[in-house]
This record gives C-alpha cells, sequence and structure tokens, in this order.
C-alpha cells in the first residue's frame, strides 16, 4: 500500500499496510483452525482435489488387481501386469503429489474409504487382454474428465496457478496416456484372442522389461531370461510354418 510523502511522491510501508487489513487475518491465533499459508484457496477447490486424491488412489487400488489377475500363471500375460502394475505405481505417486500441494495452499487431505475392486477379469467374448485394457482405458477417461472439471473450476474462481499446475501436470500427460491407451484397445481388437495376443503380451514385455517396469508383479510368476524367450518365439513361428 502507498501513501503520499510530503513531497508528493510514493511512500510504501509494508507494516501499516498489514496493520490495516488485520494482523490476525493473515496470520491466525489458532493454527489448527486455518492453515497459515492458506490463501485464496475456497473449500470447492479444497473439496475437489481431495476428491481427485481419492480417485488416484482408488484407481491404484484397481490397476494392482488387474495386475496380478494378468500375473496369474494360467493368465500368464506379463506383458500386460507389467504395464498395469506400472500405472498402478504412477497414479498412487499423482496422489502423494497432489496431497503434497493440497498442504502447500492451506488445505486438508481427507482421505475416504476405497471399496474392494474386482478381481476376476475373464471373458469369453473379448479375452482377458482386450477386455481388461477396455477396462483401464475407461478408468482413465472418467479420471480425465474429473481433472476437467476441477480445471474448470480454477478458472471460474481466478486461480490461474491452480489451473497451470493441473494442466502441465496432470491433464496433459493424462490426455497422451489415453491415446495410447485407446491404440492399445484398437491393437487388441484387430489380433484376436489367438496368437496375435500373446505376441502383443510378448513384445509389450519385452519393451517394459528393458525398463525394469513392473518387475514386482511380473516376476512373481518366474520369468524367462530374453534368450530363452527368443527361442520360444522362433519355435513357435517355426511350427506355424510347418
Amino acid at each position: 500500500m502507498a501513501k503520499e510523502g510530503a513531497s508528493g511522491d510514493k511512500v510504501y510501508d509494508v507494516i501499516a499496510e498489514i496493520k490495516a487489513l488485520g494482523l490476525e487475518k493473515l496470520v491466525p491465533e489458532e493454527g489448527r483452525l486455518g492453515a497459515f499459508a492458506r490463501q485464496r484457496w475456497s473449500d470447492k477447490r479444497e473439496a475437489g482435489l481431495n476428491d481427485i486424491i481419492n480417485h488416484s488412489y482408488a484407481m491404484s487400488y484397481a490397476l494392482h488387481s488387474l495386475a496380478s489377475f494378468c500375473a496369474r500363471d494360467y493368465v500368464s500375460l506379463k506383458g500386460l501386469a507389467r504395464f498395469y502394475a506400472d500405472r498402478s505405481d504412477r497414479e498412487r505417486t499423482c496422489a502423494m503429489e497432489l496431497s503434497r500441494y493440497q498442504g502447500l495452499r492451506g488445505g486438508k487431505v481427507v482421505l475416504y474409504q476405497i471399496g474392494q475392486p474386482e478381481s476376476e477379469f475373464d471373458h469369453e467374448e473379448k479375452g482377458e487382454a482386450l477386455y481388461t485394457m477396455e477396462i483401464v482405458l475407461a478408468i482413465f477417461k472418467v479420471h480425465n474428465e474429473k481433472l476437467r472439471d476441477l480445471n474448470q473450476l480454477a478458472a471460474e474462481e481466478n486461480d490461474d496457478e491452480f489451473s497451470d499446475y493441473l494442466t502441465d501436470g496432470f491433464i496433459h500427460p493424462l490426455v497422451i496416456t489415453v491415446k495410447k491407451l485407446a491404440g492399445m484397445v484398437t491393437q487388441l481388437r484387430r489380433v484376436g484372442k489367438g496368437h496375435g495376443t500373446w505376441h502383443f503380451d510378448h513384445s509389450l514385455n519385452k519393451r517394459l522389461k528393458k525398463h525394469e517396469v513392473g518387475e514386482e508383479i511380473a516376476d512373481s510368476g518366474g520369468e524367462t531370461s530374453e534368450e530363452e524367450e527368443d527361442e520360444s518365439e522362433a519355435a513357435l513361428h517355426a511350427d506355424v510354418a510347418v
């Protein structure tokens, strides 16, 4: 707040400014009633962010269930098991990052009960690979809508910093993820349930294994070496040729 001095020049006195605004409003006596850092952080945005946090944890839980299903020895979709396990870890990381931001703005993280996800994903017509991938695509599309709704609220309440945080850190990467998942659904629909699915999963497993993605889940059923996998694939192709 600037005042005019005797010579007509502006004079800045920040202590006088905070006294005029009210020190108790800027720094509450009881921190438990309101965080000291809280500034222009509405109850709506706080609740909306908590919704995203809880939805991210629920996604991680569901993706872990999908990964465990694909890792079973009688399902043996090791590539998808790795992929879903990695996405599960990523969603948990996102939930923790969003929780950090909630505290940064002076909000309170409120965690709710997470329902037990399904554990069986057999589908006679589509097959396990396509069915689980369609589920994952649907989950991420719903999450994308939730993030966009929260971003719209941030825009309506003129919180540019929060809007940029959501757009750059979550919405844009999610758009890319949805596009990739949609492509994987299309590929699985084209290859069918037989050898095409095996080849899709085998290729995915090799790509992710190089980066040690999803090791905890994929290795639970025992892994063959890359040389053994190559020999197995060559033998299969030889049988098909005959």
